[in-house]
């Protein structure tokens, strides 16, 4: 009788365990649903209310965070904006092209999230790769990869900008500038 109580159970738990893991959301013990794409830092990042979770971060539709790296897409260079997650500190940003030896050192200052590209001093180059990490304390550069627009699509319609973007890996740049287009 023990042993088929003992396997009853086990076999409860782990068809409990297995129907979570199928699931494609994340639940916590607060009942809070998380988004499976956003990272944990940004899934604890307060949001006001009726902010998208999905292009709250975002300072502008050009803009990458240099503490996660990721796919840039953009037009002009110089609207392209680096934005971190928290600006409470100074930081120091170190910035390097693919196959450069020495990387950029920038202070990027106190309660500042965001900070131009420094495309008079690291050109930005389409299709090419970059490694940007903040502070010295970390270890590994995170990696961004730059995706330049058309030139046919620099002045198009802000839907086919998007669909672009989205074909290219920038799915959160697109759903931000569809965003600020219906609003």
């Amino acid at each position: 009788m023990l042993l088929s109580r003992t396997t009853i159970l086990l076999i409860l738990c782990f068809s409990f365990n297995t129907t979570l893991a199928d699931d494609d959301t994340t639940h916590s013990s607060n009942g809070y649903v998380a988004n499976p794409q956003e990272s944990y830092s940004e899934q604890l990042r307060p949001r006001k209310r009726g902010q998208n979770s999905q292009t709250q971060l975002l300072p502008s539709a050009w803009s990458v965070n240099a503490n996660n790296g990721g796919v840039l897409c953009y037009i002009d260079p110089e609207q392209v904006l680096l934005w971190r997650d928290n600006a409470t500190f100074a930081s120091r940003l170190s910035i390097k092209s693919k196959g450069s030896n020495k990387p950029l050192n920038l202070r990027w200052a106190k309660k500042q999230d965001t900070l131009k590209w420094p495309h008079n001093r690291v050109k930005l180059i389409p299709n090419n790769t970059y490694y940007v990490k903040l502070n010295q304390h970390e270890a590994a550069f995170q990696v961004i990869i730059t995706k330049q627009l058309p030139e046919a699509l620099w002045h198009a319609d802000t839907n086919e900008q998007a669909a672009w973007m989205r074909e290219n890996a920038c799915i959160l740049q697109a759903n931000y500038l569809q965003q600020m287009t219906t609003q």
